[in-house]
């Protein structure tokens, strides 16, 4: 009967190659960052969205969170949604 175990030697050699190839991937893909992240996706068919409906989706989103900071003594800022359209929203900062 056949040998079933990899010999010392070959797997020191085998997980030497891939310790080297996962710092490699490591270093070039270094994984999610720590930073805050967006936590709503938007489904919905093609036929619903049109050119606006990010802006739309974003004015609301921050008129939701203004509203949530409203009142609470929280340092606001204040953002231009789009650049030279005048609209503005506050966030808690």
């Amino acid at each position: 009967m056949a040998e079933t175990t990899i010999p010392d030697n070959a797997l020191t050699s085998i997980l030497d190659a891939l310790d080297k190839a996962n710092a490699r991937v490591s270093a070039q893909f270094p994984g999610d960052s720590p930073a805050r992240q967006p936590v709503h996706t938007g489904y919905g068919g093609a036929h619903l969205f049109k050119a606006d409906a990010a802006s739309k989706l974003g004015a609301r989103g921050a008129a939701l969170a203004a509203g949530a900071c409203a009142g609470r003594g929280h340092v606001r800022r204040r953002a231009r949604t789009r650049p030279g359209a005048g609209a503005t929203a506050s966030t808690c900062a």
